[in-house]
C-alpha cells in the first residue's frame, strides 16, 4: 500500500521534495502514494437483535465475540454490520426529526467495534436500510421522513450520526455505509408502504457520507442491484455516482468512496443480467472500486467458487455472503472457498487498514 507504483508518482513526489533534505515525508492529500484498495471478504453478520442490538440494554457482547473470532479463524478481515435497520431504537420529536440516540447506545457500538479490532476485523456500519420505510416494529408509521425531509435529515446527522462517529474516533476499522438496498423504498423501484423521491435519498445519501467524511471515514451505500448502480445499456439508473450525489446535494465532499453492489438469483440472465460473474467493471462502467457486499453461500447458477473467481476476474474487490444469522441462506458453503480466496488475494486485516488511512509514509 505504500509503493508508489509509477515513475510519474515517483516524480510527482521528488518534486515536491526537491528542496527538501528530509529522506523520509509524509504523504499528503497534495502529494501522496495512495494507498491500493484492498481485498475484501467477509459475511454480514447483520445483527444479532434486528434494530435492537444497541442502546436498548440487549447488547451481547459475548455473541459478537464469537462471531467476531470466528471470522478472523475464517481469514476474513471485513464484517458488515446493521445499525439501525429501521431505525426503531432512535428518539423521534413529533414531525419525524431525530432527537437522539437511546442512553448506552455509543456505549453498545464502541464496545463492538473494540471486539472486532480486537479479532482483526474492519466493520461496516450500515446505518439504515430501506426497512426505514417499513412499519415492521408496529409503530402506527415508518421513519421515511428522516431520509425524505432534509431538516430531518441534518436532524439525524446532527443528533445521532456525528455522536456515532464521536463514539468510535478512537478505532482505525470503521467503513460507513449509508443505507441498506435504498433502491427498494425510493418512487420508481421501491416496493415499500412509504417510498421518497430519488433525488431525496441520494441527498440523504450524500449528507451522511459528507459527515463521515469529517470525520475522516471511508463510505459507501448498499445498492440492491447492478440494476441501479450502473450506466451500462441493460441498467435502468446510476444513482450513486458522483454525479448523481453531487446535483442532489452539492457538497465537495458528499461523493462515496467505492460502490456496494447486491446479487441474487432474481438478476441472472446470461444475455442481459445484472450480475458480476457476466460482465466486467468496465461495461457496468464502473468508475470505484466495487463490492459485492451480498451474495447467495447456494446459488441456482453457480459454485461458490464461480462466483469468487467470476466477479474477481471481472474487476470487482470483494464479497459479503448474506448471511451469518439467516438460515434461510446459510453461509457455510462459503466459508471454505472465501478462506482460500481470501489466503490467494491476500485480503488481510492491515490491508485495509492502510486504505482506510488514504495513505501511507513515503521513504525516498
Amino acid at each position: 500500500g505504500n509503493d508508489l507504483g509509477t515513475g510519474s508518482r515517483l516524480s510527482q513526489l521528488l518534486r515536491c521534495t526537491s528542496h527538501r533534505s528530509a529522506m523520509r515525508v509524509a504523504a499528503t492529500l497534495a502529494c501522496a502514494a495512495a494507498a491500493a484498495f484492498p481485498k475484501m471478504a467477509g459475511l454480514n453478520i447483520p445483527w444479532n437483535q434486528f434494530g435492537n442490538d444497541l442502546g436498548t440494554g440487549n447488547f451481547d457482547a459475548d455473541w459478537f465475540d464469537k462471531y467476531f473470532a470466528t471470522a478472523a479463524s475464517n481469514y476474513q478481515n471485513i464484517a458488515r454490520f446493521w445499525v439501525h435497520c429501521d431505525g426503531r431504537a432512535l428518539q423521534y420529536g413529533s414531525d419525524g426529526s431525530v432527537t437522539g440516540l437511546p442512553t448506552g447506545f455509543t456505549t453498545d457500538l464502541a464496545n463492538l467495534v473494540s471486539i472486532a479490532q480486537k479479532h482483526q476485523v474492519v466493520v461496516q456500519l450500515c446505518l439504515w436500510s430501506f426497512d426505514m420505510c417499513k412499519d415492521d416494529a408496529g409503530v402506527g408509521h415508518t421513519h421515511a421522513t428522516v431520509a425524505a425531509s432534509e431538516a430531518a435529515s441534518k436532524s439525524y446527522v446532527d443528533n445521532a450520526l456525528k455522536p456515532m462517529l464521536e463514539a468510535v474516533k478512537g478505532y482505525p476499522n470503521v467503513i460507513v455505509e449509508a443505507i441498506n438496498e435504498p433502491e427498494w423504498c425510493m418512487k420508481g423501484p421501491g416496493n415499500t408502504p412509504d417510498q421518497v423521491d430519488p433525488a431525496a435519498m441520494q441527498r440523504f445519501v450524500a449528507m451522511i457520507s459528507e459527515a463521515a467524511h469529517a470525520e475522516g471515514r471511508k463510505t459507501t451505500v448498499g445498492s440492491a442491484s447492478l440494476k441501479w448502480s450502473s450506466h451500462a445499456p441493460e441498467s435502468e439508473s446510476c444513482f450513486w455516482d458522483d454525479a448523481a450525489l453531487s446535483k442532489a446535494y452539492p457538497s465537495p465532499s458528499g461523493a462515496l468512496d467505492f460502490y456496494n453492489i447486491h446479487y441474487y438469483d432474481w438478476m441472472y440472465n446470461a444475455q442481459w443480467g445484472y450480475d458480476p460473474v457476466r460482465a466486467n467493471t468496465t461495461h457496468w462502467q464502473l468508475d470505484k472500486p466495487t463490492v459485492v457486499a451480498e451474495l447467495p453461500a447456494s446459488s441456482q447458477h453457480y459454485s461458490v467458487d464461480q462466483m469468487l473467481k467470476g466477479a474477481t476476474g471481472n474487476g470487482f474487490d470483494g464479497f459479503m455472503f448474506w448471511a451469518y444469522n439467516d438460515k434461510q441462506f446459510p453461509v457455510d458453503p462459503a466459508l471454505g472457498p472465501m478462506g482460500s480466496w481470501a489466503q490467494e488475494q491476500k485480503a488481510s486485516y492491515e490491508s485495509v487498514l492502510t486504505w482506510l488511512r488514504g495513505q501511507g509514509e513515503v521513504v525516498v
